[in-house]
C-alpha cells in the first residue's frame, strides 16, 4: 500500500520541513507522515511511507507497529545525516497484522543508534485497525501539516486540524506534558465533508520545555461513550517563552545600529556570552531565522536589505546586510 503518490503535495510538505528551520528554533528535531495515515488500513505484506524530517545530528528514524489482538510487533528503521528532507520508508513486517483493532503505530527519530527510550520526537496513531479488504473511504483526521513543533506559552493553544468524515464525528484535542495531562478542548463537531475545522485550547501558560506532545482524539459518539476511538499524537513538542509583541515602529526605535562587516555572513552580538535566541526579523515583522544557546547568527542565504536581530534578554539591534 503506498501512503503518497502525489508529487504535487511533495514539494509542498518539503517546503513546509525546511521553512521549519527557518521559522523556528534550529536546535529542535522534527518528523511527520507526509500524508494522513488512515485509521483502518488493508492488512498485507508491506507498506511504503513517506516521511518529512528535520534532523539537528544524524540521526535514525523508526517506524514500528505494536499491539493489536495478538500483541502483535514489527519494525524497521533507517538512518539519516543531519540536515532536512524527505525519506520513502518500506515496511515489509516478516508476518503481516492479524485483523482487528488496537493497534499502535509509531513514527520516531532519536539519536543514532537509540532505542525508545531515547525518542527525541514522534508521531504516534493509537487505534489503528487491520481489516481483510481496501475500505473506499475512511473516517479520518489528522493535525494539519504546518502545525508548529515549537510553540510559544499562551494562555490558547490553536490548531487546525483536517478532516475527511462520511457522517459527523467529533474531534478534541489534549496537551500533555510527558504522561501529565495539561489540558483538553471542548469537543467539537465536524459535519460529512472535508475541511479544516479550527480548534482552541484553553491553559496557563506552559513552563518552558521539550517533552510536551498534542494529542487529536476522534471518532463518533458511540466512540466516546466506549472509548474506542482513534487518537493521533505529535510527540517532542517544544514551549519557548513568549514574545513580547511589538510593533515594527516600537521595535525600531527600541534598536540599536550594528555595522555588519560586508565579508562577513555571521552577526555577532555584543554583550551576553550567549543568549537563549536570537531571532533576525525582516522589515515587515517577519521571523526569518533563529538560533538558540549562542551570541552569533549565521546570515548565509539572507537577501541584502534591513533587518533587525532580536535576543532572548530582550535586546534590539537593527543592521543592514550588504
Amino acid at each position: 500500500m503506498n501512503i503518497f503518490n502525489s508529487k504535487k503535495l511533495y514539494f509542498i510538505v518539503l517546503f513546509i520541513v525546511t521553512c521549519s528551520i527557518n521559522l523556528k528554533a534550529q536546535d529542535v528535531d522534527k518528523v511527520l507522515f507526509i500524508k494522513s495515515v488512515p485509521v483502518i488500513m488493508k492488512s498485507q505484506g508491506s507498506y511504503t511511507f513517506k516521511v518529512g524530517y528535520v534532523a539537528t545530528g544524524n540521526r535514525d528514524i523508526s517506524v514500528e507497529l505494536s499491539g493489536g489482538p495478538n500483541k502483535y510487533w514489527a519494525g524497521t528503521t533507517i538512518s539519516v545525516n543531519k540536515g532536512q528532507g524527505i525519506k520513502e520508508i518500506q515496511f515489509a513486517p516478516n508476518k503481516s497484522p492479524g485483523f482487528g483493532a488496537g493497534y499502535r503505530l509509531v513514527l520516531s527519530i532519536k539519536p543514532k543508534g537509540g532505542d525508545w527510550r531515547t525518542t527525541i520526537a514522534a508521531r504516534v496513531i493509537n487505534n489503528l485497525e487491520f481489516v481483510k479488504k481496501d475500505i473506499p473511504f475512511v473516517d479520518d483526521a489528522s493535525f494539519s501539516l504546518a502545525t508548529p513543533t515549537v510553540v510559544e506559552s499562551a494562555d490558547v493553544q490553536k490548531f487546525n486540524i483536517d478532516y475527511s468524515v462520511s457522517k459527523p464525528q467529533f474531534i478534541q484535542v489534549s496537551i500533555w506534558d510527558e504522561s501529565k495531562w495539561i489540558a483538553t478542548s471542548q469537543k467539537i463537531t465536524v459535519e460529512p465533508g472535508k475541511g479544516t475545522k479550527k480548534v482552541e485550547v484553553p491553559l496557563a501558560p506552559l513552563k518552558e520545555g521539550d517533552k510536551y506532545k498534542f494529542l487529536l482524539t476522534f471518532g463518533d459518539q458511540e466512540a466516546f461513550d466506549k472509548k474506542t476511538y482513534a487518537q493521533k499524537e505529535i510527540s517532542g513538542v517544544k514551549v519557548i517563552k513568549a514574545v513580547k509583541k511589538l510593533t515594527i515602529k516600537e521595535v525600531n526605535e527600541k534598536s540599536i545600529q550594528i555595522s555588519l562587516n560586508k565579508a562577513s555572513k555571521i552577526l555577532t552580538l555584543p554583550g551576553n556570552t550567549t543568549y537563549d535566541f536570537i531571532r533576525i526579523i525582516a522589515m515587515n515583522g517577519q521571523t526569518l531565522i533563529e538560533v538558540a544557546k549562542s551570541n552569533s547568527i549565521d546570515l548565509t542565504g539572507l537577501p541584502q536589505g534591513a533587518y533587525f536581530a532580536i535576543t532572548s534578554t530582550d535586546d534590539y539591534y537593527k543592521f543592514v546586510k550588504f
